[in-house]
């Protein structure tokens, strides 16, 4: 389990388990986009994206199940696995989904290992930033 995680947080959007601190960036920012690196995006912007969220989440292929977008066509996925939704960890691809990188902990400690550089990823390109920019969508 990943630093900080509460096993007691994912209680769910709309009655679909997720990690509890995805739930609290969505309350906190909604969707948005990450020093133009990494887009969080929001399941349940309306009803269709909430249905494809719900159904993603249920028949997840290799149990990987989306939350965002990376520069250069990459996307950010969760690696689902048994237990509650805070064990899920981070999975990096790039656009064709033929190279991956996995994260052990919660989307809010990779975005700031990511964007402040103590992370280096080998798909996507990223200035390190002491204070990475946010832009709501």
């Amino acid at each position: 389990m990943g630093a900080g995680a509460d096993p007691g947080r994912g209680r769910g959007l709309r009655g679909v388990r997720v990690p509890g601190d995805y739930e609290e960036i969505l309350s906190a920012v909604s969707s948005g986009l990450f020093d133009h690196v990494v887009a969080v995006i929001s399941p349940i912007a309306d009803e269709d994206s909430l249905d494809d969220f719900t159904t993603d989440v249920h028949a997840a292929p290799e149990g990987l199940v989306p939350w965002g977008t990376a520069a250069e066509g990459g996307c950010t996925l969760y690696r689902r696995a048994d237990g509650p939704p805070d064990r899920w960890t981070i999975t990096l691809c790039d656009i064709e989904f033929s190279e991956q990188e996995d994260y052990d902990g919660p989307v809010s400690a990779f975005l700031h290992d990511l964007l402040t550089g103590k992370v280096v990823s080998g798909l996507v390109a990223v200035t390190p930033a002491r204070k990475p920019a946010f832009w709501p969508r």
